[in-house]
């Protein structure tokens, strides 16, 4: 009788129907569809701001368009206008059709009903404010899902689209800013969360914002913009590059505004209405040599990211942040291969303080001036870590938790492009597929540590979005760190707790940049 039982029930799931829960979002009805495992509500493409185009171009995100009978929130959406990548890149998603109409979510929910009130975990993906989306497989929310929590991916605008500054944009503007119209994505669709996420089983009081890479500038962003606060509990940021940078590197709306002019030139274009007429197609192949990323316009940034921080202004709650150890390997580099050029540019960058960067990054030949640059990179990345990680402790009202990725991927040799120059160990964004616990979207050389690591990583994550600590049973236990305990998990073959890494080179960019600011 118990086997014929088990049999039965065995059979009542795999015959379970899939899921398709239909529930009211602001706009309408919408319905899902399942996950592989039948007990995950799956549902993409689901608006949460009005399609940015025409004369909604370069505006603030506008309320969601409403529409009849229900939406079947099945398939992802286009992504956001961007370049295609290279095929053999390491980067390289798949095919993505792209669209200027791309302001959608994913939600991937495991709630039995709306009252379950579960964590809610949100993903900024990064890509350099210029390319990737919240679609990308590496980024399928199911397996977190998995672990009691409802995960949130979304698109937002990039690239001219999402940050081009202009006088006649600032001058229609409420605010009187421009250039930041990809954060204010972002926090469209974190606004859009608190009002709807209820009705998929979630709790809106218990929001974790977590980002990779411009994903993780941004979230030092939202932590410093007056315009997130009550939107999120915890953040989680991954690999920040540059939210920390010095005067000179920073772009405030003055400057901006003059590169929108010159834009505008290049575009031959005579008004922003006439480049509001443009195709998009047109505007992203003219703009494909231009840099675009937040700007200090006086609202959603009233100064730098460093002076808020500095000044404890910062919304405070509960982080994680951390870097990886080849961070430079496919990050880009910061110096140039040749080293009497290397030396060159850092005498020019820093001064007086020249001969002790030098000692720390050596270049008394090209080949030593390559591997210096691929230390600098890692060490200015975890420099951006610590300085995050430091000002949220130092505050007294929030816990800090930093990481160090060490672990190399079992990449097959030749499989991509990057390896060509060099191997690309732990390189920048390595981490994700074993923070999505989804190492199988990767056609890797994949071992039972690799794994583990995964089901750890996961874990960490996870328990951080559920009570603000990473920590849980099984797990080696993961210290917090304050600005004076430099202490941090290193993700390794496995876990295991350490001293914070290069901690004399990540002292000396940490005190220059604080040099850099004086009288700021």
């Amino acid at each position: 009788m118990h086997r014929w039982m088990i049999l039965f029930f065995l059979l009542a799931v795999l015959a379970a129907p899939a899921r398709s829960d239909t529930i009211r979002v602001e706009g309408g009805l919408i319905s899902g569809k399942s996950g592989n495992n039948p007990e995950i509500a799956v549902y993409k493409g689901v608006p949460y701001a009005a399609p940015p185009v025409g004369n909604l171009r370069w505006r603030a995100p506008q309320p969601v368009v409403t529409w009849e009978g229900v939406r079947k929130a099945e398939q992802y959406s286009p992504t956001c206008m961007q370049p295609e990548r290279p095929h053999d890149s390491v980067y390289y998603p798949g095919f993505e059709p792209i669209s200027e109409d791309c302001l959608y979510a994913n939600v991937w929910s495991p709630a039995k009903s709306a009252k379950d009130r579960l964590p809610v975990m949100v993903y900024i993906h990064g890509g350099g404010f210029r390319v990737v989306s919240g679609s990308e497989k590496f980024f399928d929310g199911e397996a977190l899902a998995k672990r009691g929590v409802i995960v949130v991916t979304f698109n937002y605008r990039l690239g001219v689209f999402g940050f081009l500054a202009h006088p006649e944009l600032t001058k229609e503007s409420d605010q009187h800013a421009s250039g930041n119209y990809g954060l204010l994505d972002q926090i469209a669709a974190l606004r859009w969360v608190q009002k709807n996420i209820a009705a998929f089983g979630g709790d809106p009081k218990r929001v974790t914002i977590f980002g990779q890479s411009a994903g993780a500038n941004s979230v030092c962003y939202l932590l410093a913009s007056p315009l997130t606060k009550g939107l999120y509990i915890h953040a989680i940021a991954e690999s920040v590059v540059d939210c920390f940078v010095s005067p000179e590197e920073e772009t405030g709306l003055a400057a901006a505004e003059q590169g929108g002019e010159k834009f505008l030139a290049v575009a031959k274009a005579a008004s922003i209405a006439d480049l509001r007429a443009k195709p998009a197609e047109d505007l992203l192949k003219i703009s494909a040599q231009s840099t675009f990323g937040a700007v200090i316009d006086g609202y959603l940034l009233p100064a730098s990211a460093y002076t808020i921080f500095a000044r404890e202004q910062q919304n405070r709650v509960d982080v994680m942040v951390g870097s990886n150890a080849d961070e430079g390997t496919l990050l880009g580099s910061r110096f140039p291969g040749q080293a009497s050029v290397f030396v060159q540019q850092a005498r020019q960058k820093y001064g007086d303080q020249a001969d002790a960067f030098l000692k720390f990054f050596p270049a008394s030949s090209d080949a030593q001036s390559k591997e210096s640059n691929l230390a600098v990179v890692r060490d200015q990345v975890a420099s951006q870590a610590r300085i995050l990680t430091s000002r949220m402790a130092g505050t007294g009202k929030a816990k800090s938790y930093r990481y160090y990725f060490s672990h190399k991927p079992p990449i097959p040799n030749g499989m991509f492009r990057e390896q060509a120059a060099h191997e690309l160990g732990a390189f920048h964004s390595s981490e994700l597929e074993y923070v999505f616990h989804n190492l199988d979207t990767r056609p890797y050389e994949w071992t039972d540590t690799d794994r583990k690591l995964s089901d750890a990583m996961s874990a960490y994550w996870v328990n951080f979005a559920k009570t603000g600590n990473p920590n849980g049973n099984g797990l080696p236990n993961w210290p917090a760190c304050d600005a004076k305990n430099d202490v941090l998990m290193e993700f390794g073959d496995k876990p295991e707790a350490r001293p914070g890494i290069d901690k004399a080179a990540v002292d000396f960019l940490q005190s220059t940049l604080a040099k850099q600011h004086v009288g700021n």
